[in-house]
């Protein structure tokens, strides 16, 4: 039984190490990437907005909406999950949601604007 025990002592160990390894530069990267992202789909805009084919002459207001809501869903996605991940250890400090909020949340809004604009380039070609 005292075998048992020593497994999860490591276990646990572990996703702290994980947690503290990945809480700083989450919160660093985070906002980076999503600025990089937002950017990136200005750009995607401007080049593409003159497209022939019907998708590229979308209004601005119907891009940027769209734009909108994949960030949102995805800034909620990436909470979600950087939340679910970072605070689960059982010796997880109470600063652990900030890595979901401002790491995650961010990181994942980025993408998925990317994700977006990249796909709508790709449909006004």
């Amino acid at each position: 039984v005292a075998h048992a025990a020593l497994p999860a002592a490591h276990l646990a160990n572990l996703e702290a190490t994980i947690v503290n390894f990945l809480l700083n530069p989450l919160i660093m990267i985070g906002p980076v990437v999503w600025t990089l992202g937002f950017a990136a789909s200005l750009v995607y805009y401007v080049v593409n907005r003159d497209a022939p084919r019907a998708a590229g002459r979308t209004s601005v207001l119907r891009y940027v909406g769209g734009l909108a809501l994949w960030g949102i869903a995805g800034f909620i996605a990436g909470t979600a999950l950087g939340i679910g991940l970072l605070c689960t250890s059982a010796d997880s400090s109470n600063l652990c949601g900030l890595g979901g909020i401002f790491g995650m949340g961010p990181l994942a809004s980025g993408v998925a604007m990317l994700v977006y604009a990249h796909r709508w380039a790709h449909r006004a070609r």
